[in-house]
């Protein structure tokens, strides 16, 4: 099953180069947070992440956060400078701590379109394996 899930992973990686070669872009997209590292994120915690000139914010599970980002074609790299500092607890904290350390490992993205429409962003490590799954939300 796993060998099957790569496979396909890959595809989907290989494909949305050529996509992304025709100019996806996340600037301008607002996504919620669904999965870290496959496991589903509880429907209580509102997990996100907006994407505009070069900029990303968001709301990490009980902190806002940002900082800045690059892209080129389907690579990706983050760089968090700004975070509100209070106290989570449950599973908004437990989301948070998580999402913001996944977030700096990943190094592409995939955008799934449906109808000519984004509606899901993975992003990936190095080793193409997906890290972090959002669902498109309008802002």
């Amino acid at each position: 099953m796993r060998k099957q899930f790569m496979f396909w992973l890959i595809c989907i990686v290989a494909l949305s180069a050529c996509v992304g070669s025709r100019g996806t872009t996340l600037n301008g997209t607002t996504w919620r947070l669904q999965q870290i590292d496959g496991a589903p994120i509880a429907t209580e915690v509102n997990a996100t992440i907006v994407f505009t000139d070069g900029q990303f914010n968001g709301n990490g599970g009980c902190n806002s956060y940002g900082g800045t980002y690059t892209t080129a074609q389907s690579t990706v790299t983050f760089t968090l400078n700004q975070m509100t500092m209070m106290a989570c607890m449950g599973a908004g904290g437990d989301v948070e701590q998580l999402f913001m350390a996944t977030l700096p490992q990943t190094t592409s993205f995939v955008v799934a379109d449906t109808n000519n429409t984004a509606t899901q962003l993975t992003l990936l490590d190095d080793r193409l394996i997906p890290r972090l799954v959002f669902v498109r939300i309008e802002p």
